[in-house]
């Protein structure tokens, strides 16, 4: 294969695979904002597209649970040349919060967040989240993107009331 066409499918494939984790919050997420859950969650999303590990990292509740650290939250947002690469393929248009529905405080999630992975700290507040993401661009597999929406859910937590994360990666 030639090695250019290999750097680039290998960008493509990183950048979709750290793309699709932030959508979906399986990459650590959102916390230490004392915005509301919707605008946390869209400053975290731009953070990690433009490659601000710093910034993202503040959104970790990395201080509240014993799973993470936050060199390894940084490291969780770092972009390597690859996905620099792919990013120069793509634009960030718009990252906007479509909808945002309260969660009750015995919603199974909330309960085990508050009881197995934040034990000693309460969950205040808890809602579900969807972001909205818009790029465009030419990507090299799926073609010219105009404007083309990816959506992803994700549970917002404050805790302590003390700011808002994002947890899907607990639970």
């Amino acid at each position: 294969m030639n090695p250019r066409r290999r750097r680039v499918l290998k960008a493509t494939v990183t950048g979709a695979i750290v793309g699709l984790a932030g959508c979906t919050g399986s990459v650590p997420g959102v916390g230490g904002s004392s915005d509301d859950p919707c605008s946390a969650a869209t400053s975290l999303r731009e953070a990690a597209w433009y490659g601000e590990a710093e910034t993202a990292a503040e959104y970790v509740p990395y201080e509240y649970e014993d799973v993470m650290t936050r060199e390894e939250a940084v490291g969780a947002y770092d972009v390597d040349e690859l996905g620099e690469a792919f990013q120069e393929l793509l634009e960030l248009d718009d990252v906007r919060c479509e909808s945002e529905t309260a969660l009750d405080d015995d919603d199974p999630d909330v309960e085990f967040l508050e009881s197995e992975v934040f034990g000693g700290h309460e969950i205040t507040d808890a809602y579900e989240v969807e972001i909205v993401r818009t790029i465009s661009g030419e990507h090299p597999i799926r073609g010219d993107l105009d404007g083309d929406e990816e959506r992803g859910t994700w549970i917002m937590v404050e805790i302590d009331g003390d700011g808002w994360y994002v947890v899907d990666q607990y639970l």
